[in-house]
């Protein structure tokens, strides 16, 4: 059932169909439970496809789906939280990138990210949270955004590392 579905969702993203409408993000939670002990190659493809998923979202917003968007994220938030620990690096890089879509929990998610921030090995995929972080400051409410800037401004230096500039980027965007 699964490789059927996931390859009607891959075709139709291939098609160049709305990648936001409402079966893929039905589709999501399940697919994104199912990829955490899955197999690396269904859990790649699921991977990949989501972040698709967010990447359309993030563009074209389409009020429609809204509702299901944020339904999505209600369901599949635990699973993907539970994907930024994961043992493989490309999995946890790409489960943070999938978290710039979370705008309705931002507050959980930078919660969990800055958390997770210390304990991440991988420099790349520290800047990646940083990256995901900035993304979510807009939509925290302003004691939260104080707090992230106030967590987020050591970090700029030294300057002229990708992690300084990424900082930089998450304290500017909380003010």
């Amino acid at each position: 059932m699964y490789p059927d579905a996931l390859t009607d969702l891959e075709q139709r993203l291939h098609d160049g169909d709305d990648i936001a409408d409402a079966h893929l993000l039905a589709a999501l939670p399940a697919l994104l439970a199912k990829a955490v002990h899955a197999e690396p190659a269904f859990r790649d493809r699921v991977l990949r496809m989501a972040a698709a998923g967010v990447t359309g979202h993030a563009r074209t917003r389409p009020e429609p789906t809204r509702r299901h968007w944020d339904g999505m994220w209600r369901s599949a938030l635990p699973t993907v939280l539970t994907l930024t620990g994961h043992e493989q690096p490309q999995v946890r890089r790409t489960a943070v990138y999938l978290l710039t879509g979370a705008t309705a929990h931002a507050p959980d998610v930078c919660r969990a990210l800055r958390e997770r921030y210390p304990r991440e090995p991988e420099p790349y995929i520290r800047v990646t949270l940083l990256h995901t972080m900035a993304a979510l400051v807009p939509a925290l409410p302003e004691p939260e955004r104080r707090e992230m800037y106030e967590w987020a401004a050591p970090l700029t230096g030294p300057a002229g590392t990708e992690g300084s500039y990424a900082a930089a980027l998450l304290v500017r965007a909380a003010f």
